[in-house]
């Protein structure tokens, strides 16, 4: 009996349920202290200076906007040089 009880145990499945990652979810660069919703709208206050996408490494910024494209591809690591290609993205 105790090996079928291990038989199960080893070969049984579970089900885990996780966060979906948001990869344009806006970040602060400091601490969130208060959070209230009101209506549509999120208040925060903190200790931070500036809130923004969380784009780490590099981004692609219109000119037109001033807003980031988020829709190139995300460097991993740092980035210390950049270069276009006329006809490439």
């Amino acid at each position: 009996m105790k090996q079928f009880i291990a038989f199960l145990l080893l070969f049984s499945t579970a089900t885990s349920f996780s966060q979906v990652l948001q990869e344009n979810m806006w970040v602060t660069n400091g601490t969130v202290y208060a959070v209230q919703k009101s209506g549509s709208t999120v208040y925060i206050g903190g200790q931070f200076t500036q809130v923004g996408l969380n784009i780490p490494y590099g981004a692609a910024i219109s000119t037109g906007t001033g807003n980031p494209g988020l829709s190139y591809a995300k460097p991993n690591n740092a980035v210390r040089a950049a270069a276009h290609r006329a006809g490439a993205y």
